[in-house]
């Protein structure tokens, strides 16, 4: 176990333990099968980030022989728990980006449990997560329920003249809603977000060009449009700390038409 432990985990940047049987197959493909893995949080070494009950790594048939070379095709995770802390989601993206290692990751048969702190926040449930990295591409499509509904997000990003280009698209089936959200990071300021939002539900659909900087959002232009109303909103949304649920909003302009 503790050989496997360096293979799959530390030599991939991780901290975490095995708990089950750990075997090994090699048809169809050449993997390690491992029970009741442990993955510690990248924060707080102390607390679980992800339980899995079933784990494959699948193997490349190249210096399939020497173990100190071995090259890893994919990661199967099958039946898990993941505990994400919405507090440290800042630096678990720091510490996603700089040990990523480039590995597609399938998961089948999850549970994503937010939290904020010690705080319950929400959970999505029968999660089915692919994850494919590449150097300068991330894809990342998750499906699963979420409170009674089906949501389905999918993420792309990649960099472009050294400029990351993002796409997020989030939908959720019953409720008819849907979120398209492009993103980018000027040259100039790297520390800021300029990107258009859609927010489509039912008949009632929103889009923005926006701006984000040190917690602020501003709305260069948008328009809110229904069967009852055309309107138009520019200002400014500054978030105080994370959740603490208090913003200070300040329109430059709010115009509505009614079109009935």
């Amino acid at each position: 176990k503790s050989s496997i432990e360096n293979l799959v985990c530390k030599n991939q940047n991780i901290n975490c333990e095995i708990r089950g049987e750990v075997n090994y197959n090699f048809y169809p493909t050449p993997r390690i099968k491992i029970k009741d893995l442990v993955i510690k949080d990248f924060v707080d070494k102390k607390k679980t980030l992800i339980k899995v009950k079933n784990a494959e790594v699948e193997l490349s048939i190249k210096n399939l022989l020497a173990k100190s070379r071995h090259q890893f095709k994919k990661i199967k995770l099958n039946n898990y728990e993941i505990n994400f802390n919405l507090k440290h989601f800042k630096k678990y993206k720091d510490i996603f980006v700089k040990k990523i290692n480039y590995i597609p990751i399938y998961s089948s048969k999850g549970k994503i449990i937010f939290s904020d702190g010690n705080n319950y926040v929400a959970t999505i449930n029968e999660v089915n997560l692919n994850l494919v990295t590449e150097e300068d591409f991330v894809e990342a499509v998750l499906k699963g329920k979420f409170l009674n509904d089906n949501i389905k997000i999918i993420l792309n990003s990649k960099k472009k003249d050294n400029k990351a280009l993002t796409n997020i698209m989030l939908k959720m089936s019953n409720l008819n809603l849907l979120t398209k959200i492009d993103f980018s990071n000027p040259k100039k300021n790297e520390n800021m977000i300029s990107g258009n939002i859609l927010i489509k539900k039912d008949k009632n659909k929103f889009t923005a060009i926006f701006d984000y900087k040190d917690n602020e959002l501003k709305i260069n232009k948008s328009n809110l449009r229904n069967t009852f109303i055309d309107g138009k909103i520019e200002g400014k949304i500054n978030f105080l700390p994370y959740f603490d649920y208090n913003l200070d909003l300040s329109l430059n302009s709010m115009n509505f038409t009614r079109l009935y």
